[in-house]
């Protein structure tokens, strides 16, 4: 291998490559340019090492690619994370092949047995809260005797009707008693304890079957308005999203039902239905795992949404968890709530949905620790979304 330069170069393009780079426009990048684009720079950077990573030559020719070409630049974060993973992908998958190649192999025999044991330890703890903290609980000095009160005043105001109820006073009485819920729910995640059921914390905390309350609950714990945001996200992207389904074929067909009345922008039931049908396809993942068009045949473990009827047009929609169930007007409330649920009770996302759940926690302005998927990337550059910082 050539020694690599005191500056990585970015070299120059084939004929062919700089012919489709010209002109090209943000968002308009097709996924055949994209790996053509990474077929090249992988080539360039193997011819220094295979093993480009250690001499940070994958974030280097990342780095310089979208700064001469801005139109490739990822919408959010560094603007070429997707590009430094998507070369670190294809360099390690390419390494595959080399096994015979001595410095493969010493690699293997240094790094492999110690990365299995990594892996292996990490799965015991597969199961591990959702909850990533991003306000810091508020300590509201409650003793024993204050808390046990405003569980019981919770308790007696719930049985009164809706009507009758202190909405006011109920939401300070949550405010109150948030630190000691939270300590309750998070047991589960102690060997030493039982895991809870969310009856159990219902009987305690019984405001938290109201739709208001889960919702209040969430931005208690991350500082968002979960409903407002994803019902503008939808107003502000659903057409895009829209779009990008109907170039691919294995999500266009699930959307055949769409009625022509959609093409109306005030038919906001309509757009939203098409857009939770979308993007669990988009994302590669199931739609059926988060809205079920039939009724269950059991408590689901993970909060879902329950339709009844046409999902354009549905006579009821209910969110689900367990036994627990509670009605809602609209599907961008449903998956609001779904989304709440999960943190709310500490529940891990459902492993059929995680890229699904990632997108949504962009959209809300979570910062997380872990990288976005590259498919996340990928449709946030298509539909040109810019994550709230």
């Amino acid at each position: 291998c050539p020694a690599v330069p005191g500056e990585y170069s970015l070299p120059t393009p084939p004929l062919d490559l700089q012919q489709q780079l010209q002109g090209l426009k943000h968002g308009e990048l097709s996924d055949q340019l994209r790996t053509k684009i990474i077929r090249w720079l992988h080539m360039d950077i193997c011819r220094y090492s295979l093993y480009p990573g250690k001499r940070n030559l994958y974030y280097e020719a990342a780095r310089l690619l979208v700064y001469f070409y801005p139109a490739l630049r990822d919408v959010n974060g560094t603007g070429f994370n997707s590009w430094w993973r998507q070369l670190k992908n294809r360099t390690k998958n390419q390494r595959k092949s080399l096994s015979d190649i001595q410095m493969v192999q010493a690699q293997r025999e240094k790094y492999g047995k110690r990365r299995r044991q990594e892996e292996e330890g990490q799965s015991t703890s597969a199961t591990s809260s959702c909850i990533r903290q991003t306000v810091p609980l508020e300590d509201q000095s409650e003793d024993t005797d204050t808390l046990a009160a405003h569980r019981l005043f919770m308790v007696r105001e719930m049985r009164r009707s809706p009507e009758d109820r202190h909405p006011d006073r109920i939401r300070d009485a949550m405010c109150r008693t948030h630190a000691a819920r939270r300590r309750l729910i998070e047991q589960k995640d102690s060997d030493e304890q039982q895991c809870l059921t969310v009856a159990d914390v219902l009987s305690e905390y019984p405001a938290l079957a109201l739709e208001t309350e889960i919702f209040n609950e969430f931005q208690r714990l991350t500082g968002s308005d979960v409903c407002g945001s994803l019902t503008t996200f939808v107003e502000t992207y659903g057409r895009a999203i829209i779009h990008a389904a109907s170039k691919r074929k294995h999500v266009r067909k699930h959307l055949l039902d769409l009625p022509a009345h959609l093409q109306d922008a005030d038919d906001i039931s309509s757009l939203a239905a098409a857009v939770w049908t979308a993007l669990p396809l988009l994302l590669k993942e199931s739609p059926t795992e988060i809205v079920h068009v039939d009724p269950l045949a059991a408590d689901p473990a993970h909060p879902c949404v329950e339709v009844s009827g046409a999902l354009w047009a549905p006579s009821s929609i209910t969110v689900r968890l367990e036994s627990f169930s509670v009605n809602v007007t609209n599907l961008n409330a449903a998956v609001a709530l779904v989304l709440s649920l999960y943190w709310v009770y500490n529940i891990h996302y459902s492993r059929r949905l995680r890229k699904v759940f990632t997108f949504l926690e962009n959209v809300l302005g979570l910062a997380q620790g872990s990288t976005a998927s590259l498919l996340v990337t990928k449709l946030e550059n298509e539909i040109g979304f810019k994550a709230t910082k």
